[in-house]
């Protein structure tokens, strides 16, 4: 995925599910990634 390298991607529901596993997989490719979630403690966790 070179084509998102360095591409900035916002994630609504990032402390669990699919939310968590895009957040994971964008991170691998290199690519910013702003994390949001309305469960705060679960969102640190995935941090």
């Amino acid at each position: 995925m070179d084509k998102l390298q360095g591409k900035t991607a916002v994630i609504t529901g990032a402390a669990s599910g699919m939310g968590l596993a895009m957040a994971k997989r964008f991170a691998k490719d290199e690519m910013n990634v702003v994390l949001s979630d309305i469960n705060e403690s679960a969102l640190g966790t995935a941090v």
